[in-house]
């Protein structure tokens, strides 16, 4: 809906402002503008179309996230039980071993009677056979015993050691699913701030779009007030001066494009003649059509921008007054000087102004120092001749 305005905003001020423009000339200008405008409206509804697919990839990734933290939970749960498993097992092999040791113990003790008791009957065969019967028997048992007590303790060091492989196994899995998850994680906050920038541009688009739009109407505007209350002091001049145009032919005048078709030249105003405003000599964005490159805005540009520093000394490029000084949205701070030749020179995205209203100016005095805005830092130069504006490339040496 916002982009539809920018369009019928658009369109109202072209329109206002070329009422007394030649049909042909009119179509041309509000086909540019057309274009320009649509341009722009193609860039935001690409914007959109990058927000979309933004939105599905982080739905995409927020299940992914869901999944893998279940995945660490199970993880988590499986390596409890092992450990469990583990300490069940550990519990066990200790109690085993202890058992082999009491066996061993008994058996000891049970050598150490019979020793005694043989000592004891010594000389009495029946009892001797006896004791030597009943040692071997104590002996034979406690060996099976401790072979069988030792083989379930091998048994159990052995399901240890693979449980423990299995711990390692999981813990490794664990830390890499925690790994994953961390990335994951960083990649959702990656997803939600290219989500909000691309929201951001796309809004901060058709925002510089109208206020750039309306600035310049509201330029051209103040150009033709100029234009229009020099037209009428000429005609109050006329009245007392023979030999004056007729009326008739200074209202086709009025009607003239907005676009001039020739480059006149009148005084300091002649090709490839008048000094650059800055230092530099480097075009950001030419005369007409342009499109931003890193936002896409499409712009009908009246002059040319160039690229200066902020803060750079932008100059008068020849003799004249100071008519207009005033702040618009898109184009910052902004001088018009009346050349008093039917020329005036417009300087734009101005950080500040060194002239005043109605001062005298020659060739080369300061106007002000460069400033930025959304396409960079540059100054904004226009020319106009009888209130149609003109490429300054014509002009600029």
């Amino acid at each position: 809906m916002r982009s539809i305005a920018v369009v019928v905003i658009g369109i109202a001020a072209i329109s206002a402002a070329f009422s007394q423009q030649p049909a042909a000339s009119h179509q041309q200008e509000l086909q540019r503008l057309r274009q320009s405008i649509e341009a722009t409206r193609a860039r935001i509804r690409d914007l959109s179309r990058r927000e979309s697919t933004a939105m599905r990839s982080l739905t995409a990734t927020q299940r992914q996230q869901k999944n893998l933290y279940r995945m660490v939970n199970d993880l988590s749960f499986r390596l409890r039980l092992l450990e469990d498993s583990l300490s069940s097992i550990e519990t066990r092999i200790v109690q085993t071993r202890t058992s082999i040791s009491n066996a061993e113990d008994r058996w000891k003790l049970l050598t150490r009677r019979m020793h005694e008791n043989n000592v004891a009957a010594r000389g009495s065969v029946r009892s001797s056979d006896l004791h030597a019967y009943l040692y071997a028997q104590t002996t034979q048992s406690t060996v099976a015993l401790r072979s069988q007590l030792t083989s379930v303790a091998d048994s159990l060091s052995s399901r240890m050691e693979y449980l423990d492989d299995i711990s390692q196994a999981q813990e490794r899995s664990l830390r890499e699913q925690q790994q994953k998850k961390n990335a994951l994680s960083q990649t959702l906050t990656r997803q939600t701030k290219e989500i909000q920038t691309v929201r951001a541009t796309k809004q901060q688009l058709v925002e510089e779009l109208r206020k750039k739009q309306q600035s310049a109407a509201k330029i051209r505007a103040m150009i033709e007030q100029l234009v229009a209350k020099e037209r009428k002091q000429r005609s109050q001049q006329s009245r007392v001066k023979p030999g004056a145009p007729p009326a008739r032919a200074r209202g086709r005048e009025s009607r003239e494009p907005m676009v001039a078709s020739s480059a006149p030249e009148r005084g300091p105003f002649q090709a490839k003649s008048l000094p650059w405003p800055t230092s530099g000599r480097s075009i950001l964005h030419g005369y007409g059509t342009y499109t931003n490159p890193s936002t896409g805005t499409s712009h009908e540009n009246p002059g040319i921008d160039i690229k200066a520093q902020t803060g750079t000394n932008v100059t008068c490029v020849a003799k004249g007054q100071v008519s207009t000084i005033t702040w618009l949205p898109g184009f910052g701070s902004l001088v018009i000087v009346d050349h008093q030749n039917g020329f005036r020179t417009v300087y734009a995205n101005l950080a500040s102004v060194s002239v005043g209203r109605g001062s005298s100016v020659s060739q080369g005095t300061r106007i002000g120092a460069s400033g930025s805005n959304l396409d960079g830092d540059l100054v904004h130069f226009e020319i106009w001749i009888d209130g149609k504006r003109i490429n300054p490339l014509t002009y600029l040496r």
